[in-house]
């Protein structure tokens, strides 16, 4: 029997926390999910994850949060990140950041043993001080050899992604890329077992600015002007992957989703 794993785009603020809300249960059993990973560092406001947020996904059904540049913006997160085994910050991080970049849970009927794993790229994050990924998991996987490796990489540029996908190719089951907010069309398994996605999208509304409201960015972009953007709460959907393996941890099948959400979000 195979093992299916959701693998959520970011929830954007407000709106992408309702979607999930409304939504996750029917999906996982819709869609038979044996485990689910929600890349969460848009959550709060749009940056990073809060306490009461980071606690009220983990209840929904959510079994490991990633996160990204904003991984420390909520401080309220911090003390949580150093005693959680199921929220994950960049392994990369420079110094000694609090919290964990990888955890391995046992999933499935087999009990296989996967190991998430929270990366992050080096170009695009100014206020975001990381060590090479490319060091990082070549130490986590003397580590983790006998594992499944699931990676969240989130990445400003596509090209660091790919790059990064030929580095772990054949190591890791899958790439998923994240921070962009698109959903990518390029999905593949490579010749050497590995999934990847240059973007699992995000989770919110699908018709804004990345899920932030359009007039407010427009201003930003037109104008110069800085701006505190806003998360957008037209037409909900949720965005990601469905990625299933074998028992023995082989991918099987990547597969894109867009969901509507039928409930409305009301500020």
């Amino acid at each position: 029997m195979s093992i299916k794993i959701l693998w959520v785009g970011e929830p954007v603020g407000s709106p992408g926390v309702f979607t999930l809300r409304y939504m996750l249960k029917d999906v996982i059993k819709n869609y038979s999910i044996d485990f689910t990973v929600v890349q969460a560092d848009s959550c709060t406001n749009g940056q990073g994850l809060g306490k009461t947020h980071a606690f009220y996904l983990h209840k929904l059904g959510v079994d490991v949060l990633c996160l990204g540049e904003h991984a420390f913006r909520q401080l309220d997160i911090v003390p949580v990140l150093k005693k959680s085994n199921w929220i994950l910050r960049p392994a990369n991080v420079s110094g000694d950041g609090p919290g964990r970049g990888w955890i391995v849970k046992e999933i499935g009927n087999s009990k296989l043993k996967v190991a998430v794993v929270n990366l992050i790229g080096q170009r695009g994050f100014s206020r975001f001080h990381a060590d090479s990924p490319y060091t990082a998991f070549d130490n986590i996987y003397q580590e983790l050899k006998d594992c499944v490796i699931l990676i969240d990489f989130h990445a400003a540029m596509t090209a660091e992604k790919l790059s990064f996908a030929h580095y772990v190719d054949g190591k890791a089951a899958l790439l998923a890329g994240s921070h962009t907010k698109v959903l990518t069309g390029d999905e593949k398994i490579s010749s050497q077992g590995t999934a990847y996605i240059s973007c699992c999208g995000r989770t919110g509304s699908s018709t804004g600015v990345l899920g932030t409201n359009p007039h407010i960015a427009i201003k930003n972009f037109r104008f110069g002007i800085p701006v505190i953007h806003k998360s957008w709460h037209n037409d909900l959907e949720l965005q990601g992957i469905i990625l299933e393996l074998s028992d023995s941890g082989k991918p099987l099948h990547i597969e894109r989703i867009r969901l509507q959400c039928k409930e409305e979000f009301h500020a």
